[in-house]
């Protein structure tokens, strides 16, 4: 009987702290959703100043881009030479979210996506003169976590036709 007892006692012992450990992996991931999500904001509200810096903030040089039917490694220069004249030559009125951004984390928390579909509508200033600008574009955003931080590794997109 004795052997029961402590049987039942190691069985809810482990019950218990199991579902501590889970509870605490749950919360991990709506931390990490956060901030995964905060930096989707960021990015939209960078184009929306244009604001190249902050579109950069905590950018590194292994970044891969996937789009037009084409896969680059642009350095942070590169990227920052980019928005530089992007961001120049568009004035965006809006920028949103069609979709609440999908958001998935690994399993052991290192790795994640965001999925996203927006919308942007603006003016553009060209040489033959200011033409209105209006699109949709979906993407894939992917992160790694470097030293407690999530960074943006890569993004995937694509426009509505």
């Amino acid at each position: 009987m004795h052997y029961i007892h402590r049987f039942a006692l190691i069985v809810t012992i482990t019950t218990v702290f199991l579902s501590g450990v889970s509870t605490a992996a749950s919360q991990q991931v709506e931390v990490d959703n956060s901030k995964i999500l905060a930096e989707h904001k960021r990015i939209i509200d960078a184009h929306m100043m244009r604001d190249v810096e902050g579109m950069l903030e905590g950018a590194t040089d292994d970044y891969v881009l996937v789009n037009r039917g084409e896969v680059n490694y642009p350095t942070v220069d590169a990227r920052r030479q980019k928005f530089e004249h992007y961001f120049k030559i568009t004035a965006f009125s809006e920028y949103k979210d069609l979709i609440p951004p999908i958001i998935h984390i690994s399993d052991d928390g290192t790795a994640a996506w965001l999925i996203a579909q927006v919308e942007v509508s603006g003016i553009q200033e060209l040489p033959e003169g200011d033409q209105p600008l209006h699109f949709v574009s979906a993407w894939i955003e992917l992160y790694e976590k470097r030293d407690g931080e999530w960074v943006q590794t890569g993004n995937v997109s694509n426009f509505k036709e």
